[in-house]
């Protein structure tokens, strides 16, 4: 649909005959439901006198089954008329300035077995309709995704539609009344008697297309990938940090005092707590891991050595390391304490798992380049927007325990931040088997 171009509404008695209008679901990415919604309720009150409000315009086009897939960010219960409804905050990664918040009533929430309790990070398929007036999507049924592949299905399968439907519904006359005279649905064809093509008269608007309708859809690889590529003129400036992939070995603190630094604590610490399986740990066990107390050991030998503090046990400079460890990271808000004895690792999990689900759909399709936007991380309530957050470690580390699951992938990867938002990636995979 080209941008000017004129576009006829059909009366609304019209549309079991339009294909995508109530045949089957209709996949579709949460970017292409919340560009469309604000013209979508212009044409319900301009076109058809505002009394419509559960149905999607793509131009002419009516949609009223929608299925969109995407992650759990957020979730609540609100009374609504004597009825409890569960809101979810749903995310795709197609939309940077959005996510899609979606209503589902308790009846609907227990017949498709989902335990919300654990709704947090996890991938759903969303079955049902556009709510106009509140911009939200109404769920008329739910399920558990397959996995990782599902959403990359759900991705091309609502790639494929979106070029379906930038054409405009053109309405057959002929085969409607060959389908009224079979159903002998005569009086409503005698209303229209005067025109083959029944249609609104005189109520013809103008729809400009989105910049995503504009977009080129010739590059195969542009269709695959759900992420936008920067501009390789942005990459000229800053430092590119270029990992190599060639051993499995994890990080550790070096042993060496001369290599025993800040940067290799923080990242050492960073990877236990990432690794931690629950959102809440206490302070006691997180004390007692392993790991951490390796590290703790070693940060408090090489403090003796370099400081007279003989009057200090072992054990207060082990305890006061831990906390000041862990200050790094809770003076930017990663993570919080509950209590005096208990630690919220949530945020800190959150955006671990954010990076991994993008970088792995990335790393899936093969794609050389890839861009991480954190405009709408940083929107979460959860984060401080004063806070210094090195979204740059969380990110290397989600890579790399991706990496490292499938050490015959990948050969070289690089993060390069473009600017506070935005992180270009490089990847240069091993032998590509496909293209022999």
């Amino acid at each position: 649909m080209g941008i000017g171009e004129k576009v006829s509404f059909y009366d609304r008695r019209y549309w079991k005959y339009c294909e995508s209008y109530d045949t089957c679901y209709v996949p579709l990415l949460i970017s292409d439901i919340n560009c469309r919604i604000d013209s979508s309720k212009r044409v319900c009150n301009d076109i058809y006198g505002g009394l419509i409000g559960d149905v999607l315009f793509w131009g002419n086009r009516p949609l009223v089954k929608i299925c969109v897939i995407g992650c759990v960010i957020g979730w609540r219960w609100k009374w609504i008329r004597n009825e409890e409804y569960l809101i979810i905050k749903i995310d795709d990664s197609s939309d940077k300035h959005g996510f899609l918040d979606c209503k589902c009533s308790k009846s609907v929430l227990l017949s498709s077995g989902i335990v919300i309790s654990n709704g947090i990070g996890m991938t759903l398929k969303l079955f049902g309709k556009v709510g106009l007036r509140y911009c939200e999507f109404n769920i008329t049924f739910m399920e558990y995704t397959d996995g990782l592949v599902s959403e990359v299905n759900h991705w091309r399968s609502s790639i494929q539609q979106r070029v379906l439907l930038q054409n405009p519904w053109e309405f057959d006359g002929l085969k409607y009344q060959e389908e009224e005279e079979k159903e002998g649905e005569v009086e409503e064809r005698e209303e229209n008697v005067t025109t083959s093509h029944p249609r609104i008269t005189n109520n013809q608007i103008i729809v400009s297309s989105s910049p995503i309708e504009q977009k080129n859809f010739n590059d195969p690889l542009e269709i695959a990938s759900p992420y936008r590529e920067i501009e390789e003129s942005m990459y000229d400036n800053g430092e590119i940090s270029v990992i190599m992939l060639d051993s499995t070995d994890p990080v550790e603190v070096e042993s060496d005092e001369d290599n025993f630094n800040e940067q290799n604590t923080n990242q050492a610490v960073l990877k236990i707590l990432l690794n931690e399986p629950k959102d809440r740990i206490s302070t006691v066990q997180l004390y007692q891991l392993p790991k951490f107390m390796s590290i703790i050991n070693q940060i408090s030998i090489n403090r003796i050595r370099k400081e007279n503090i003989s009057h200090k046990g072992l054990e207060d400079i082990k305890i006061e390391v831990f906390y000041k460890l862990l200050k790094t990271f809770s003076k930017n808000g990663l993570i919080k304490y509950i209590d005096e004895t208990e630690i919220d690792l949530s945020l800190l999990h959150k955006i671990y798992k954010n990076f991994q689900r993008q970088v792995s759909v990335l790393i899936l399709l093969r794609c050389t380049t890839g861009n991480i936007d954190l405009t709408k991380l940083k929107q979460l309530p959860d984060i401080n927007s004063s806070s210094n957050i090195e979204f740059a470690d969380i990110l290397q580390e989600s890579i790399e325990k991706i990496a490292k699951s499938s050490p015959n992938l990948l050969k070289i990867w690089r993060i390069k931040k473009i600017d506070k938002n935005n992180y270009k990636l490089n990847f240069v995979y091993h032998q590509d088997r496909t293209s022999n």
